[in-house]
Formats: C-alpha cells, structure tokens, sequence
C-alpha cells in the first residue's frame, strides 16, 4: 500500500534530477566558445570535465557541480528502487 504513494514521488524525485542534468548540460554549452558546443556536450557526456574548464573557463563550475549531483541523484533513486523491488521479490 505505501509503494502506491511513495512510487509517484520517487519518479518524480527521478524525472527531477534527470531535468535538472539536461539543464545544467545547456547551460554549459551555452558558455562554449563558437565551433566548440558540441565537443563541450560530448566531453560533458563523457565526464571529461578538466576539457570542458580547458575549454570554458570557470564560468562552467558552477553548472559542473549541478551536472554531477543531478546524476548522482537519479543514479542513487533508480538503484534504491532497484534495491527495494529486489528485496520485496525476495521476501514475498
């Protein structure tokens, strides 16, 4: 019963952090230099990040940071409901 109201805010915790990611990741290519926006998205996707500060500057650390913990979070709800799922299959 309680999986039927905490299901809803752990996608929405999920669909949250993801959005939060996809924001972050414009906003730093939005700061790349002219002829570098892809290569920035493409280093930002690798987590290459010491390329994106090479190739940005300081003014993209903020929105590194706010990339990182968005997926550290959505990472951190998708394996705790992968971890619960689990462990309500194995006790029923």
């Amino acid at each position: 019963m309680l999986v039927a109201y905490a299901m809803p805010l752990i996608l929405a915790s999920a669909i949250g952090a993801w959005l939060v990611a996809v924001w972050s990741a414009i906003s730093v290519v939005r700061l790349a230099p002219p002829g570098q926006k892809v290569r920035a998205y493409f280093n930002l996707g690798w987590w290459q990040f010491a390329k994106v500060r090479a190739s940005i500057g300081p003014a993209a650390e903020p929105h590194i940071i706010r990339f990182r913990r968005a997926f550290y979070v959505f990472f951190a709800v998708i394996a705790s409901v992968f971890l619960a799922v689990a462990g309500l299959l194995a006790f029923s």
